[in-house]
């Protein structure tokens, strides 16, 4: 199918399979925040959703339909949140080894010094939990030094000691405000996606891989959509790569949303997924758009990762993924834009919600809309030109 054939195509069955970021929070959360957010956006772009009730249909998916008067779409949310479960830690000194493990594994992997050269308020934000910890340690310091001075060195050490375990102390009532603990999780957890030392989240892949495969084979709709956000961007791409393996020729629209996945291919140790990001990134058959914004700082913005990884664009004269920017400015007020860029983690979760103004991006039009991912963006050109937050070459 050409170019032009594909954005003219019109879509009355899709099905979305959406993979998300590194959070506990099943699929009964995310389909509460599709069917509130989905109302809200109708005053925006007059589509009318009837979002309908969530199934199980195996362990590793739920599924409710959504229903426009042009368009039938199955939303599938793919399953890997009790994987995230049995990590998620809970204490205050499980947290505190999070942190150091995945600082350390960084360090000797070289990756923030390549983060730093791609995008550097991802470096910021990958130090968070680091330099909280550093502060914990230099006001223990201080507070031993001080008690030392009157008492002695042996007071000085105990006041030192139990000046950090009372800060330790400190995390869980700061959990739901302080980003930094989830931030850690989430880095431990891409240190190991790094080293390829996950077996049950790759076979997990393999599942959701299948699952698509046979859709693909069994009742392909007018759309396949594979949706993966923040983390889970980086499952959206090896899922594909691997529906290509199982199904030659298949068409898929990839959507990716506030990417990380230089966090993961940047690590040496990660052949493999670099090797899959290749594969979706030249497959003809796979429209891939890229949606970022500037004041995501959990995101990797308007940054190809395909070039960022040290691989070559198959098409250079038409580089995949096309990268669009959200443009949050254009889609709220002033007052609402400016609480936005202060709300670290709801930035993060804005190319899922409804906006106040109308706009090229809304998630509802996309997912439920009756247009293909590739015909909604075809108007726009990707936007390689941004360089604000690059230094140099990773």
């Amino acid at each position: 199918m050409t170019a032009d054939r594909e954005n003219e195509r019109r879509v009355k069955r899709r099905h979305v399979f959406y993979i998300s970021g590194y959070d506990p929070r099943g699929p009964s959360h995310y389909h509460r925040l599709y069917k509130e957010e989905a109302a809200k956006q109708t005053s925006i772009n007059g589509l009318v959703c009837e979002v309908g009730p969530r199934r199980s249909v195996s362990p590793t998916e739920s599924i409710w339909e959504i229903r426009t008067p042009a368009t039938v779409t199955a939303y599938s949310f793919l399953r890997y949140d009790d994987l995230m479960r049995t990590r998620w830690t809970k204490t205050n000194w499980q947290v505190l080894r999070e942190i150091l493990r995945y600082a350390l594994l960084f360090v000797r992997r070289g990756v923030f010094r390549r983060v730093l050269f791609v995008s550097w308020p991802m470096l910021v934000t990958t130090l968070y939990a680091v330099n909280l910890v550093i502060l914990a340690v230099l006001i223990a310091v201080l507070a031993g030094a001080a008690v030392g001075a009157f008492a002695g060195w042996i007071a000085g050490i105990v006041a030192a000691v139990a000046v950090f375990a009372g800060l330790v102390q400190l995390r869980a009532p700061l959990e739901d405000k302080i980003t930094a603990f989830w931030l850690a999780r989430i880095l431990s957890f891409i240190a190991d996606q790094g080293s390829d030392s996950l077996p049950e989240l790759d076979r997990r892949i393999d599942a959701f891989a299948q699952r698509i495969a046979s859709v693909l084979r069994d009742d392909p709709p007018d759309e396949i959509l594979v949706v993966g956000h923040s983390v889970g961007t980086q499952l959206a791409v090896s899922v594909a790569a691997r529906v290509l393996r199982l199904e030659p020729g298949a068409r898929l629209s990839l959507l990716t949303l506030g990417h990380t996945i230089p966090l993961q291919s940047l690590q040496p140790g990660a052949e493999k997924f670099r090797a899959e990001l290749a594969e979706v990134a030249g497959n003809p058959g796979v429209q891939w758009i890229d949606v970022s914004a500037a004041i995501d700082s959990a995101c990797f913005p308007l940054t190809d990762p395909v070039t960022t990884s040290g691989l070559a664009q198959a098409e250079p004269a038409k580089p995949s993924p096309k990268l669009i920017s959200a443009r949050f400015p254009k889609l709220f007020t002033p007052a609402t834009y400016a609480r936005l860029r202060r709300q670290f983690q709801r930035a993060h979760f804005q190319y899922l919600m409804a906006a106040e103004l109308s706009g090229d991006y809304d998630y509802f039009l996309i997912t439920a809309g009756d247009r293909t991912l590739a015909g909604r963006f075809s108007h726009l050109a990707s936007n390689t030109g941004f360089n604000r937050f690059r230094l140099g070459r990773a």
